[in-house]
């Protein structure tokens, strides 16, 4: 494959000529690379140029744009080792270039099948020329003389070496009294007054502010700055009732009709009638990114003891003026430490889904249940009044209650209300669920007290003999025992509805605790039709009143079952329970009520607070993130938090993120 192109009507050298023609011959190979189905091993190019050569092998030479461009179209495509030179005779390229007559027929077989040397062994073909590199006073070489000026100025460190505002200006005052007093020694005009000395004067705390804004405005508006007129005071600024932010390109900063006064750029503005001091009708302008602008407003925000944004913004613009000024300032303030102690928000994530107990059908009663205590119920025993109680047994798929008055706190007390309830309801419960012992949540400290010193082994040995598993929720989850914390408020509800402030003996608290029992045994599970020909609400005495007990043979049920005074009668019913819990019940557990979106997870290394109950917000201790625990689902909701002074496991719920590690 061949192809040409006409010289330029523009005269060109030689030597450009010839790149140009290497650059299209460049081109040609990669389309027929690109186009053919065999993988090339290599690829050698050939040109009779050795001006090309040295261009292309050149690496420490400027070029003009001319013979820049087409040797980066070679170099991208080539390496200097494909390039040979080939001598002009043998060249069938010139043959595009030069043409040939019909009677020169060798010249066309050159054409068709190239130098004859190809069709020959690598080592057989011609000997490479050494190639020099260019000279210095070539044409084509571009010599450029540039001079770089570095300089560094030490303000522009003092300004982001400090991270307090008044340490900034304190260090800024001495500098400029040393200043002073060095002046003063090495002038030769002696007789001026010596510098000040002792500590700093108000009169340098200002001298310093502005020296400060001075550089900051040099640093930020530097080239828009110097294009205004400079004005000796306000009152000069005034008199020439002109402003000089008409043609200020940032427009930010031209809407404040700016002005320069001592170097200084201040707001012009519409307030110069307003009865307010100068500072605050000609406010300094700062820029809305700068180390110092933050400084300034952290500074006003602890003044204002750290108040929110509007508010640290208007006490700014007594004496600033911050170009975009709400975004800086919520900006700056989201890093106070201090106000994220006091704002940070417990952390959250997406609703988990259901465990698998709470949506498993066609279980007995009391299968999953979930224990609790409350109280203490005070009962009168002879002419003395005795504390009592009550221990809540609730089913976590049906929502049935069981209650039993436990005379203490301890463990032997705990063991026996567990023994009746068995006994009462069968023993049909495989598994127990609780908060955990270390950490109970109960109505006062007695109970937590009571609770945490519960001997655990023991209550777990005993349970084993009856063939039940106790799992105990999370430390300080106790939102996952939903279930009966919620029952514990509606017994509460009952007792001081019906009882109120009375004092019951023991044996009438026992029969009450029974009566509650049975009301909310009784309470519908699903809404309550208006409509006559549906069924009765759902509840849960209509699983326990049948009566089914667990030594039953399961089976297929049938309508007629119902009709039969037999133990069928009774598994027709419960089969009738369990197919409406699912249809009617299920269905309104679908919907997530709060923590509707998924957060990002808490990590290895995040600094936290741990909530604690017991203790104010602003003290809470911080701890770091040692291990995550991410479900199925990949959510982390429980996290190991290391504090200084234990390794606790938390949920997330009870933690507050500070810092990502």
């Amino acid at each position: 494959m061949g192809k040409s192109r006409v010289s330029p009507s523009k005269a060109v050298t030689i030597p450009r000529l010839e790149l140009t023609a290497a650059a299209v011959g460049v081109k040609l190979a990669q389309f027929v690379i690109c186009e053919l189905d065999i993988e090339l091993e290599k690829v050698v190019y050939w040109t009779d140029s050795t001006s090309v050569l040295q261009y292309i092998r050149n690496t420490s030479r400027r070029f003009p744009k001319f013979v820049a461009n087409r040797l980066a179209v070679i170099q991208t495509a080539t390496e200097p080792e494909h390039w040979r030179q080939v001598d002009t005779k043998q060249n069938p390229a010139d043959i595009a270039s030069r043409g040939f007559y019909p009677d020169q027929v060798d010249k066309a077989k050159a054409w068709f099948s190239g130098p004859s040397f190809l069709w020959k062994e690598e080592s057989c073909w011609p000997e490479q020329p050494a190639v020099l590199q260019l000279p210095e006073n070539h044409e084509d070489i571009e010599v450029n003389t540039i001079v770089v000026e570095i300089v560094q100025n030490g303000l522009d460190n003092l300004l982001d070496r400090y991270s307090s505002y008044n340490a900034l200006l304190k260090a800024t005052g001495w500098l400029l009294r040393f200043k002073q007093y060095t002046m003063w020694k090495f002038s030769k005009k002696l007789h001026k007054p010596a510098p000040k000395t002792g500590l700093l004067t108000a009169e340098e705390m200002e001298t310093a502010v502005h020296q400060v804004v001075k550089l900051v405005q040099h640093q930020a508006f530097g080239s828009m700055s110097s294009d205004l007129k400079e004005y000796q005071s306000i009152s000069h600024y005034l008199e020439s009732q002109h402003s000089n932010g008409s043609h200020i390109r940032n427009r930010a900063l031209g809407r404040l009709s700016p002005m320069k006064i001592n170097d200084i750029l201040r707001v012009g503005g519409r307030l110069q009638h307003a009865t307010l001091p100068e500072d605050m009708k000609h406010p300094m302008i700062l820029p809305s990114r700068h180390h110092v602008t933050g400084l300034i407003i952290h500074h006003y925000h602890q003044r204002e003891g750290h108040s929110g944004t509007q508010h640290v913004l208007a006490a700014t613009r007594e004496r600033y003026w911050i170009l975009k000024g709400q975004s800086s300032v919520r900006h700056y303030l989201k890093d106070c430490r201090k106000c994220r102690f006091w704002k940070a928000q417990a952390g959250r994530q997406l609703m988990a889904p259901l465990p698998v107990c709470r949506v498993e059908s066609g279980q007995l009663p009391f299968t999953h249940a979930g224990v609790d205590y409350f109280g203490p119920l005070m009962v009168k025993i002879g002419r003395s009044h005795v504390k009592r109680y009550g221990c809540i047994l609730t089913c976590i798929a049906t929502r049935a209650v069981h209650l039993e008055l436990a005379g203490s706190l301890d463990t032997s007390s705990f063991i026996q209300a567990l023994r009746r309830f068995l006994l009462r309801r069968g023993s049909t419960t495989k598994h127990m669920y609780s908060d955990n012992g270390t950490n109970f949540i109960g109505a006062d400290r007695e109970l937590r007290e009571g609770i945490k010193a519960w001997n655990q082994q023991q209550i777990h040995a005993e349970l084993l003999q009856t063939g039940i598993e106790w799992h105990f929720n999370p430390p300080a989850a106790s939102h996952q025992g939903g279930v009966w914390e919620r029952m514990i408020r509606s017994v509460r509800k009952i007792l001081q509805s019906l009882a109120g402030d009375k004092i019951l003996s023991e044996e009438s608290l026992n029969t009450f605790l029974i009566e509650v029992e049975s009301i909310l045994n009784n309470r519908p599970l699903t809404p309550v039709s208006d409509d006559p020909k549906d069924g009765a609400a759902l509840k849960p005495t209509t699983l326990l009143a049948g009566g089914i007990e667990a030594t039953l043979p399961p089976g297929e049920f049938i309508k007629a079952d119902g009709y039969k005074k037999s133990w069928r009668a009774v598994q027709w019913l419960s089969d009738q329970f369990w197919k409406r819990w699912v249809k009617d019940y299920l269905p309104l557990l679908q919907k997530r009520q709060k923590w509707l979106q998924p957060e990002k997870n808490f990590e290895v290394g995040d600094v936290v607070l741990v909530m604690d109950a017991n203790t104010k917000r602003g003290v809470w201790p911080k701890g770091l993130v040692e291990e995550v625990f991410p479900d199925h689902d990949g959510m982390v909701r429980r996290v190991r938090v290391k504090t200084h002074d234990s390794t606790l496991m938390r949920d997330i719920r009870k933690l507050c993120l500070l810092e990502c590690g």
